[in-house]
């Protein structure tokens, strides 16, 4: 997504995208950057207790499930 936005920024006749297309991309890129952080570090997540893997898993969901929330609430107030 981050090649369209940049694109209408340069090259686009139109007006720049809005604010929120800039927020939600960089919300996807630090989803993205944090699940390789999992990755890396998968030795030492897995070497915690179930009940606190599950907690992270829970967390992450929830800030997702949240950031979509808040997005659709600030969308229909356009």
């Amino acid at each position: 997504m981050l090649v369209p936005l940049v694109g209408s920024v340069y090259f686009s006749a139109n007006p720049p995208a809005p604010w929120w297309a800039w927020a939600t991309d960089a919300f996807g890129w630090l989803s993205a950057l944090a699940a390789l952080a999992l990755v890396k570090f998968r030795h030492g997540f897995l070497r915690q207790p179930q009940s606190r893997q599950r907690a992270w898993a829970v967390a992450a969901w929830l800030v997702h499930v949240g950031a979509f929330a808040v997005l659709m609430v600030i969308l229909a107030r356009q």
